[in-house]
């Protein structure tokens, strides 16, 4: 086929997809893979000219498809628009950004593709501001009952977020990655793109249509090689410590944050930092309602809350609530000492250190509700100071 035959081939597929969005997806998705394998054997024939003249039409052509599928996948089940403008600087990645100004998700029609890029790592690109959005979403949350409707760990982003935009861009820049609302949005990017074509193989069985056995092998060729690409670029990622079982349980709200944050060229330690930031700017609340749910609360004000929502939201209020006293230092001090949770409390004052420094006040009020000796000695060494 000439390249111009192919052009037209994928401006068809591309059409297809546009008018009846992810109907007969099968079938479109093997004719795509068709024609891109016919496109490689054409270029393989053009001189070095004639490659660079012709390969940003056969790109463009491809990229409206996996632009369009994404968009239509977005809308139907994450209920998420997804706007694809011309400008490849929209984000440091130039493939796609969250302006969380606008609320808008936009993708670099540009540069989706191209400077080498696979479709896998464009889309998790994609689905990574994605998930900036959601937490953004998730950040608007004015009571329990709605902070239900999200993953749990939110709590833990919504206060990073919130300490990020009260420090400079090079702030940002030094920590990236170590922020725990890079790595959730990592984590959720590698997730959906496994399961994008699982999800719309379940959607057009579940409509009553048969795949052929052409069909279900090509479907099941094109995930293997996605997540084959997908597990090359988490290798890289757990390479870098990017992906480690410390550092996803703690963007998880399932253990309390540790290590520290760079300010202004100071180490400290990133728990203690967040929470007197936050506690310091209670009106963060009115841009962050989700806040408002876990300001200056004590102990008993949780327990009591976390009670009202156990029996009707079990699983979810035991995370949720966990995950509140989790990026408390002074709530998750009184977690262990109530429930005789000895080894963490060690740990834990093992790893932050500097807490006598930094809540004089507030552990002299734990030790009027307790005589553990952990605690006498904290306040033994603030009557040293």
């Amino acid at each position: 086929m000439t390249p111009e035959i192919i052009q037209n081939k994928l401006d068809t597929c591309l059409k297809h997809i546009q008018e009846e969005g992810l109907k007969n997806l099968p079938q479109v998705i093997h004719d795509l893979d068709y024609l891109m394998n016919q496109r490689i054997e054409e270029e393989r024939k053009l001189s070095l000219g004639q490659q660079y003249m012709h390969g940003s039409d056969f790109y463009e052509a491809t990229q409206n498809y996996y632009l369009e599928l994404l968009k239509q996948y977005m809308r139907e089940f994450h209920q998420m628009n997804l706007q694809v403008v011309e400008d490849p600087n929209i984000a440091l990645a130039g493939i796609a950004g969250y302006d969380s100004i606008t609320d808008t998700l936009r993708v670099s029609a540009s540069g989706f593709l191209l400077g080498g890029r696979s479709k896998t790592s464009s889309m998790q690109t994609v689905f990574h501001e994605a998930r900036h959005k959601m937490q953004h979403d998730s950040y608007k949350a004015k009571t329990y009952e709605e902070a239900f409707e999200y993953p749990e760990n939110m709590i833990i982003l919504v206060k990073e977020e919130a300490f990020i935009t009260g420090h400079s861009e090079a702030f940002y820049k030094t920590n990236y990655k170590d922020l725990y609302i890079e790595t959730d949005a990592d984590e959720f990017g590698f997730v959906a793109v496994r399961i994008l074509l699982e999800n719309l193989i379940r959607r057009y069985k579940h409509q009553g249509n048969e795949l052929s056995m052409e069909d279900e092998i090509t479907l099941r060729k094109l995930q293997k090689i996605m997540i084959e690409d997908s597990s090359k670029d988490e290798q890289r990622l757990y390479d870098a410590n990017r992906f480690t079982t410390r550092t996803r349980r703690e963007a998880m709200g399932m253990d309390p944050p540790t290590g520290e944050f760079e300010i202004d060229g100071e180490k400290q330690d990133r728990l203690i930092a967040v929470d007197q930031y936050i506690k310091s700017h209670p009106e963060l609340v009115m841009e962050y309602p989700l806040l408002n749910l876990v300001m200056n609360k004590d102990y008993d004000e949780i327990m009591k809350e976390k009670a009202s929502f156990i029996e009707s939201r079990p699983d979810q209020a035991e995370r949720l609530f966990q995950c509140i006293i989790n990026t408390d230092p002074m709530l998750y001090l009184e977690d262990c000492i109530r429930n005789g949770k000895e080894y963490e409390l060690q740990v834990f004052l093992k790893k932050h250190p500097t807490l006598k420094e930094h809540y004089p006040e507030e552990l002299k009020r734990l030790a009027e509700k307790t005589d553990h000796p952990a605690i006498k000695q904290l306040i033994a060494s603030i009557n040293q100071l």
